[in-house]
């Protein structure tokens, strides 16, 4: 019997999905970001009570100005590393998005071949199809690795360029920490506005694009027998500019509910597509007469590996 070789290479990106697809569990993300600086916070009020217990100590001096340049110093670290931390979580979300829109050019292209393989027009499904691929989308991805790589460093030098240049109490250090701050944040916001579309914008855009090739699927089936349903749209559009101009005036503090809500509708794109396409690929097994093809849960990858093969 003549196997259908668009229908084959359709099973084996669902089987593989894990190969491309990842949930990232939006709580995680809030607590990497909270974490460090409840922490932070905590060893910042830590030695201040500290220093009022012991005003006899030497170690560090007790005058009032050269207090608040030690809480100053405790508020760069925090806020540098909320900043590094913030940056990357952007390029990994980036990523992750990037990764299964590759995987959904295959998925869209098989079913597209297929629907030619029964003698379909599949011309509007490949016009959809096309809208799933951004044109700068690898560009994009790779520029927010960039920004996340380029802010390290400007962090990194600017606590060697501020321990060799200035004492911690000598004047100095508030107009420096300040200028590497603003650096930092100018980055982060750069980082923002050129990946808030692949990041922000990309769940409720995709998940429609989608939702409309898959509406145009059934109705090209139809015509050849085989019936199957439409997925759902399921994540609906936010306003990118409001949160954008949160981002924006709290200094990129917004980046916890921003990434946080990412995570969230990315995810439930992923959740609807994976039990759509299990039940698609159920009917196109049957329809072609195929047996012993059963649907995979790894889709579900928990292993460190497979969560770093998937953000390099």
């Amino acid at each position: 019997m003549h196997r259908n070789r668009a229908a084959d290479e359709f099973v084996n990106c669902v089987v593989r999905r894990g190969d491309r697809d990842l949930l990232l569990k939006p709580w995680l993300i809030l607590l990497t970001l909270v974490a460090p600086m409840a922490l932070g916070s905590m060893l910042a009020l830590g030695t201040v009570f500290y220093l009022d217990a012991n005003s006899s100590s030497h170690v560090f001096p007790q005058d009032d100005a050269s207090r608040e340049e030690l809480i100053d110093v405790f508020l760069f670290a925090i806020s540098a590393t909320e900043a590094a931390l913030a940056s990357f979580l952007v390029f990994c979300v980036t990523r992750r998005n990037r990764n299964h829109l590759d995987r959904d050019a295959v998925w869209m292209g098989s079913l597209c071949d297929y629907v030619e393989s029964h003698g379909g027009d599949a011309k509007e499904m490949r016009r959809l199809s096309e809208k799933t691929v951004g044109r700068y989308g690898e560009m994009v991805t790779m520029f927010s690795k960039a920004a996340w790589a380029v802010l390290v460093a400007v962090l990194a030098l600017s606590g060697i360029v501020l321990s060799y240049t200035t004492g911690l109490f000598d004047g100095g250090w508030p107009y420096l920490s300040f200028v590497a701050m603003a650096a930092v944040y100018v980055l982060l916001m750069v980082q923002f506005v050129f990946t808030v579309s692949a990041v922000f914008g990309l769940p409720a855009r995709h998940d429609s694009i989608q939702a409309k090739f898959t509406e145009e699927l059934e109705g090209r089936c139809a015509l050849f027998g085989l019936y199957v349903g439409k997925m759902e749209h399921t994540v609906m559009r936010r306003n990118i500019w409001v949160h954008g101009i949160l981002m924006a005036v709290t200094l990129g503090m917004y980046s916890f509910v921003y990434l946080f809500i990412a995570c969230r509708d990315m995810n439930q794109h992923l959740r609807t597509q994976w039990a759509y396409e299990e039940d698609l690929m159920r009917r196109i097994v049957e329809f072609e007469g195929g047996t012993g093809i059963e649907c995979t849960d790894e889709g579900r990858p928990g292993a460190a590996a497979r969560f770093l093969g998937n953000l390099m």
